[in-house]
């Protein structure tokens, strides 16, 4: 079953910071976690635009080759 998108309220940061303040401390560790998993899958899409960007511009095109040295050289030892 899908839950159906709600509006966001014009007063968003209000409503957020009167229930922020009233949460027990297991609910603001939750919501602490959960911001830090938000901030990690924001950097995560930063660094793969990036990475792309780079790709495109020719900036990673030994990288292969680099790679295949590195396991080779690691194999012989």
């Amino acid at each position: 079953m899908a839950t159906v998108a709600q509006p966001v309220p014009k007063n968003l940061r209000e409503l957020m910071l009167k229930r922020v303040s009233s949460m027990d401390e297991k609910a603001l560790e939750r919501l602490h976690d959960l911001d830090l998993l938000q901030e990690k899958m924001s950097l995560r899409e930063e660094m793969s635009r990036q990475a792309e960007a780079e790709q495109t511009a020719g900036q990673w095109a030994g990288l292969a080759d680099a790679v295949r040295a590195y396991r080779s050289r690691d194999r012989q030892s």
